[in-house]
């Protein structure tokens, strides 16, 4: 003897009706810096220098496997940040403004070429609802790659899994460089994987279509079926 579950079968039937998130290739909006510049911060958001530049909503697994390159470009395809003439900065903090909020679930990185000391070395990932983050979720520590070898003003793509959080803002704790003399810190692009959120009416319409239904057949909970 087979018991059908009805509700069980609706419930099933409205998951499916709802298309799956995709995981979509972002560069963020807006990015800012806590620290003088003397290479400028929009760079690493522009896709200036990258090889070949990808296009928003593009696939970041299928793009990043394609192995791009980031070009220094004589500083045009780069940030970079103190200098001879300025303070030392061997370390910063970079907040990026995804535009909206996403799921968000890994990082592409491009670094300074190989060898360079003002390479970015350890570094930390927080995701936040707020653009203070006075709220916010750590979601990972990690160290980025000084090379690897390849002439001195490129730099391949890295790539960081992410906790998955949800936000619309993204912070880069830029902790120190592969050099303890050096007296700049800098990187070339930062893009991130994200999925959309779906939007509050989708939300309340799959949860009244399930409620619905638990009410309609709630008395009709299961029938019987004879087996062969």
């Amino acid at each position: 003897m087979r018991r059908i579950e009805i509700t069980g079968i609706v419930f099933a039937a409205l998951l499916g009706s709802v298309a799956p998130a995709t995981a979509d290739l972002l560069s963020p909006a807006a990015v800012t810096v806590d620290v003088p510049s003397y290479f400028d911060i929009e760079h690493v958001i522009d896709k200036s220098g990258l090889e070949p530049a990808f296009t928003d909503g593009q696939d970041f697994a299928s793009y990043v496997a394609s192995g791009p390159l980031a070009h220094h470009l004589f500083g045009d395809g780069v940030w970079g940040a103190g200098s001879p003439s300025l303070p030392a900065y061997r370390s910063a903090t970079v907040d990026l403004d995804l535009g909206q909020a996403y799921t968000i679930g890994a990082m592409a990185f491009w670094n300074l070429g190989p060898g360079d000391p003002s390479s970015v070395n350890h570094f930390d990932v927080y995701v936040s609802g707020d653009a203070t983050f006075s709220a916010s979720e750590k979601v990972g520590s990690f160290v980025a790659a000084n090379g690897p070898d390849n002439p001195s003003d490129l730099a391949l793509v890295q790539t960081f899994d992410l906790a998955a959080r949800t936000g619309r803002y993204v912070r880069l704790d830029l902790l120190d460089t592969y050099s303890p003399t050096s007296t700049t810190i800098g990187f070339n692009e930062v893009a991130f994987d994200v999925s959309p959120i779906p939007e509050p009416g989708t939300l309340l319409l799959m949860v009244g279509g399930l409620a619905f239904f638990a009410r309609r057949f709630a008395p009709i909970r299961a029938w019987p079926c004879q087996d062969p």
